[in-house]
């Protein structure tokens, strides 16, 4: 649910990146997973920080996982093929 701490460490990377702080961002989104690693949507977040900080390699292997936990995410699908096509996403 969205009141659990998935859901609100979640939400603070995505405030943090949209607020200039993408390195504060990774640190969230990092110590989210090591509580809950199997979360496919703290990994597609992750990976999104990661592709709008020019981090391709990094965002390609967070894209992979979120597909891995959830193989019909189709904005992960998406961005993983612009990134794999050495492509910056729009």
């Amino acid at each position: 649910s969205n009141s659990s701490l998935e859901g609100i460490m979640n939400r603070l990377g995505y405030r943090l990146l949209y607020t200039g702080r993408p390195d504060d961002a990774v640190c969230v989104l990092k110590k989210a997973i090591s509580f809950y690693p199997e979360n496919a949507n703290l990994h597609d977040t992750l990976a999104e920080v990661y592709m709008k900080s020019g981090e391709a390699e990094m965002a390609i292997t967070h894209y992979r996982r979120t597909l891995e936990l959830e193989p019909d995410n189709v904005n992960a699908k998406m961005y993983l093929e612009q990134l794999q096509a050495g492509t910056e996403p729009s």
